[in-house]
């Protein structure tokens, strides 16, 4: 986060509302060890939502989408991928990680299969 550019807006979203609750506690922990400039850069809010279905946003509206340990958990793997890169500006970032060695993580594939459709 110290190379984040003044007026960068975050936006994490999780299907539960427990999992936000318990997320908005870490974060004001965090940010009382912050000082008060950087602070001013970071415009983060949390939202209730689905991955499968993102259409709250517009085509190419940001520029990184981060899924941390999240493709082995969803019924649609390849879905939520689509989303992503629809949602992912183009010469956007994709970053998705999975539980589990490279070779036995078949999720990995559908990356490049996203990819292929939207790139």
């Amino acid at each position: 986060m110290p190379k984040l550019k003044s007026g960068a807006k975050f936006i994490s979203l999780d299907l539960s509302d427990k999992m936000i609750e318990e997320a908005e506690k870490r974060k004001a922990n965090y940010f009382d060890t912050l000082n008060q400039e950087f602070k001013k850069k970071i415009d983060h809010t949390f939202v209730i939502g689905n991955a499968l279905d993102l259409s709250q946003y517009e085509d190419e509206s940001f520029d990184v989408v981060l899924m941390p340990l999240l493709l082995h958990l969803v019924k649609e793997p390849a879905k939520v991928i689509k989303e992503a890169f629809r949602v992912l500006k183009k010469g956007g970032r994709l970053g998705c990680s999975v539980l589990g060695p490279k070779e036995k993580c078949t999720y990995l594939s559908l990356v490049g299969s996203a990819m292929d459709e939207f790139v």
